[in-house]
């Protein structure tokens, strides 16, 4: 009953976090079989801690949800390991072992988690055999991304380098902006600082390029300097299509850095 009301509290903090969470449901049968596969999945867990870590009360929760959210994969598997209350953390650099839920997932429903997928929802060295690392997520992101851009183009290179350019541009924007998100289905708004000084030069750090109307009016050209944007020839002509004397340029005394 205990880790009953603990998953129904857990569905429910989900829901408010993800308006898109959603337990799957399923039939008696069906229950019988994600059962299984729920056993399985918790022993893959308790294979990583230690015996006298496990005897002092850890519970290991598995469930299989639903999420509608953009991106999402239509079921994944949430895995929540819960540690009693404890002065200092049970496993090693695992803040959450003192006291305190570490909550993971793998992305297939139940049926399809291997003990891999879970050595690879888990981090090392906390869990004995744990695979995760910013590393490894980075190349399965990488792998994602790499195959939507296959598949969406079909083999067109050239379609494909294509968006693969907006997507590198869409990826810096995200830097720019904090890893803000732009809404679904749209595009980051332009923040792009026009300027008419034309500052000219072979050195590195920032854009400058000119651009003018779609009629080709050579006499009607702006200078747009992007400090620490459209640095990537493919990307600016993205934005302008009809993009001249593209170069790039330094401004002595400054430079861009990344805060965490």
């Amino acid at each position: 009953e205990i880790q009953r009301a603990e998953v129904t509290a857990l569905t429910l903090a989900a829901q408010r976090k993800h308006p898109s969470f959603l337990p799957t449901m399923f039939s008696a049968n069906e229950n019988i079989q994600l059962r299984q596969y729920k056993r399985k999945i918790v022993q893959y867990v308790e294979d990583t801690i230690p015996d006298d870590i496990l005897d002092l009360g850890v519970n290991t929760m598995v469930m299989q949800v639903a999420c509608q959210a953009p991106g999402c994969v239509p079921l994944e598997t949430a895995i929540v390991i819960v540690f009693p209350k404890s002065a200092q953390p049970l496993l090693p650099e695992l803040p959450e072992s003192a006291g305190g839920n570490f909550k993971t997932k793998v992305l297939k429903p139940m049926a399809q988690v291997t003990q891999q997928d879970v050595l690879e929802a888990l981090p090392s060295p906390a869990f004995q055999g744990g695979l995760r690392s910013l590393e490894r997520l980075a190349r399965q992101a990488r792998d994602v991304m790499l195959a939507q851009v296959t598949q969406l183009m079909d083999g067109r290179k050239q379609d494909q380098k294509w968006l693969a350019s907006y997507l590198q541009q869409s990826l810096q924007d995200f830097m720019d902006r904090d890893c803000e998100v732009p809404p679904y289905g749209e595009d980051y708004a332009e923040a792009v600082v026009s300027s008419n000084v034309d500052n000219g030069g072979d050195d590195k750090s920032t854009t400058a390029l000119e651009t003018n109307d779609d009629k080709g009016n050579s006499k009607d050209t702006i200078t747009i300097i992007g400090f620490g944007s459209l640095l990537s020839e493919t990307s600016s002509r993205l934005t302008f299509p009809t993009l001249q004397n593209f170069r790039l340029a330094r401004v002595p005394g400054y430079r861009r850095v990344f805060g965490h």
